[in-house]
């Protein structure tokens, strides 16, 4: 799992990658949140084109397979605060071979106030 800051920030998201050996079907959850923060949920792209917003203790399956390769980004709702801190998630894989569950934890970094974040000509960004 791989932290992606997005633009600045506003559209943070964790990347899921199936490293192999085969494809499988996922089920996201929750699993906790170090001091309470500073993720507030885990946006899961459902079958059907939908999105389940996943809350702490809450679960939701991904809407495909990932093939050996994939990889899909979890966008991610931060809480209002600039802290940083871990945020744990648990995997339910399954496919013909039977299930397996794994956790994987990734530190979110603290998030930059909107007046610092510079684009890329150099201008700064206000709130």
């Amino acid at each position: 799992m791989l932290y992606d800051r997005g633009r600045g920030g506003e559209r943070d998201g964790l990347w899921v990658i199936n490293d192999g050996p085969g494809a499988y079907q996922v089920r996201v959850a929750l699993i906790s949140r170090e001091g309470g923060g500073p993720v507030e949920a885990v946006h899961v792209a459902t079958a059907g084109g939908g999105t389940a917003v996943v809350r702490e203790g809450e679960e939701a399956e991904l809407g495909r397979r990932l093939a050996v390769g994939d990889k899909h980004l979890l966008r991610l709702t931060r809480d209002r605060s600039l802290r940083r801190g871990i945020v744990r998630l648990r995997f339910t894989c399954s496919n013909e071979h039977g299930e397996w569950v794994t956790s994987a934890e990734c530190e979110i970094p603290r998030r930059v106030p909107r007046a610092q974040v510079r684009r890329s000509n150099g201008a700064t960004e206000r709130s």
